[in-house]
């Protein structure tokens, strides 16, 4: 059945002023943080969060966007099961690699890459949970769930650094934050989730299998895009560069990147339920709005950055000023496409979002091999550019994918 816009505005409003609230106790203690951990602690915890984001997409290979997709609750919580043991296999797979790799001290991480596969095992169960309520509009849990995370996460973050752990410190906590969602998380799908039937688990992946055929590899490249500059800054500019990116990422990005997804999980409920009369229209009404808003980031950035940056991060993140100028513009138009893109989350437009991926993988991978040697700012700037015009394609693929599913 459809329905007017109104049924997920009102989702979305759930979700943004919740998001609002979930973000607003790790603003607060920004200036207390950034005054506790240096930029070179933030520039290993950036990578760390790096590796960690090339396989946190694909935790459970991308079965839980198939939860969306189920016509029933049942056969939702059998796809469930199968996300959780393809989160257990990925995990298993990482940690055999991180007992290899460990002793070669990979990007100054040593013992905490053994972090990685039990987060990524953590994540993947957060990300099935965090769908599943989805499915159901449970919109307030999952508010729920993102507030204890940050929360948690802040906590640990503090409390961390009174024992004079650093580095460790920042990654600790982010495991920690996981590991109170995941609780929460629990308590609110208990009652939806039956005993798993290894049998109908493994008929519902055989039949939602495209999601890990050809929507995982796609999400690797996407992710491994993502990571790349970090990688590449830390081996031209050090950690320090990266440190600066990182903070920038984390309370500009992170913020930006939450609201986005949370309104595409509610917009990729209703696509996937075709509840649109008009996407097209929808889609061009959205992004007219988020564009504003993304607008008036930019230019408070270029008018107040410097004061902010100083004020809340201290004189010893002087530097960030520059990279917050240059990376916001990158930014924002992530966050006004991301939310559109669970247009090509749909089984029949994977393979346009595998070749886009792809092309954004090979164009990112190129700007910093060709332009390694330039100045870390004007890196950035190049960096940016190439981003604007990679998600400039994006945002046509998903105009075009959306006027095809006009009235099917």
């Amino acid at each position: 059945m459809r329905v007017s816009s109104q049924t997920w505005i009102k989702g979305m409003q759930t979700m943004l002023l919740g998001n609002v609230f979930a973000q607003l106790l790790p603003l607060l203690a920004l200036p207390i943080v950034t005054r506790i951990y240096s930029p070179e602690n933030f520039g290993v915890y950036g990578l760390f969060l790096a590796v960690f984001g090339v396989f946190a997409s694909v935790a459970c290979l991308r079965f839980e966007f198939a939860i969306l997709q189920a016509p029933d609750l049942t056969r939702a919580g059998d796809i469930f099961w199968g996300a959780v043991l393809c989160a257990l296999l990925l995990s298993v797979a990482t940690l055999i690699a991180a007992i290899f790799l460990v002793d070669n001290n990979l990007y100054g991480l040593g013992w905490m890459l053994l972090l990685i596969p039990p987060a990524l095992f953590i994540h993947g169960l957060v990300q099935a949970i965090t769908y599943l309520l989805n499915r159901e509009r449970q919109y307030k849990a999952i508010v729920g769930i993102r507030i204890i995370q940050s929360s948690l996460g802040l906590i640990f973050i503090l409390l961390f650094s009174q024992i004079n752990l650093t580095t460790q410190g920042l990654i600790l906590g982010h495991v920690g934050g996981l590991i109170g969602a995941l609780f929460f998380g629990y308590f609110m799908v208990r009652s939806m989730v039956k005993a798993i039937d290894f049998k109908r688990t493994s008929s519902e992946l055989y039949n939602f299998s495209g999601f890990a055929l050809f929507s995982s590899p796609g999400a690797l490249l996407n992710n491994a895009s993502t990571s790349a500059p970090l990688f590449f800054v830390q081996s031209y500019h050090g950690a320090n560069s990266v440190g600066l990116m990182n903070i920038v990422n984390r309370y500009v990005g992170s913020p930006l990147n939450l609201v986005s997804s949370s309104m595409s999980q509610v917009l990729h409920q209703m696509i996937a339920a075709n509840e649109f009369d008009d996407l097209p229209k929808e889609v061009l009404r959205i992004s007219a709005v988020l564009a504003g808003m993304g607008l008036v980031l930019i230019i408070s950035v270029y008018f107040l950055g410097d004061e902010l940056v100083l004020t809340l991060l201290g004189p010893s993140w002087a530097d960030a000023v520059e990279v917050l100028k240059i990376l916001v513009i990158s930014l924002s138009v992530r966050f006004v496409v991301s939310p559109l893109s669970c247009v090509l989350l749909l089984d029949r437009f994977l393979d346009r979002l595998f070749k886009w991926q792809l092309l954004s993988l090979i164009v990112t991978l190129s700007v910093f091999a060709i332009f390694a040697d330039l100045s870390f700012l004007d890196l950035l700037a190049v960096y940016v550019f190439a981003d604007v015009f990679l998600y400039a394609i994006y945002y046509v693929l998903i105009l075009f994918a959306a006027k095809e599913l006009r009235g099917y």
